[in-house]
C-alpha cells in the first residue's frame, strides 16, 4: 500500500488534534469536567430603605444625581435588574439601601 503526502499530513494532522484533547482535558479544559471543584459567588443582598418614582426623562444618571449618588452604578448596584436606558414615569428605583452578604 503506497502512502501519500495527503495521508501522512492527515495522519499527523488526526494525531496533534488528539494530543490537543488530552492535553485540554487532564488540564481541566475539557467541555465536560465533573471533577471541578469551586466555591460559589458570594450573594450580596440589598434592602431597599427609600424609593424614588422615575419621572420623563430620567437616567440613572439623573436619579443618581438627585440622590446625591456620584455616578449611575450606585443606582445599578441598588436596582440589578433595571434597564438604565428605559426608565419610565412612575417606575420605582431605590435610592437607599444596605447591602448585606
Amino acid at each position: 500500500m503506497a502512502t501519500t503526502r495527503a495521508d501522512r499530513l492527515a495522519v499527523a494532522a488526526a494525531l496533534l488534534v488528539l494530543v490537543a484533547v488530552a492535553t485540554a482535558t487532564v488540564h481541566g479544559a475539557g467541555a465536560y469536567d465533573d471533577d471541578y471543584d469551586h466555591e460559589p459567588a458570594l450573594a450580596i443582598r440589598v434592602s431597599c430603605k427609600e424609593v424614588r418614582a422615575a419621572e420623563a426623562g430620567d437616567t440613572c444618571d439623573t436619579v443618581a444625581r438627585a440622590a446625591g449618588f456620584a455616578s449611575a452604578a450606585d443606582i445599578t448596584f441598588l436596582n440589578p435588574n433595571i434597564t438604565c436606558g428605559a426608565l419610565f414615569p412612575g417606575q420605582w428605583v431605590c435610592v437607599r439601601g444596605e447591602a448585606s452578604g
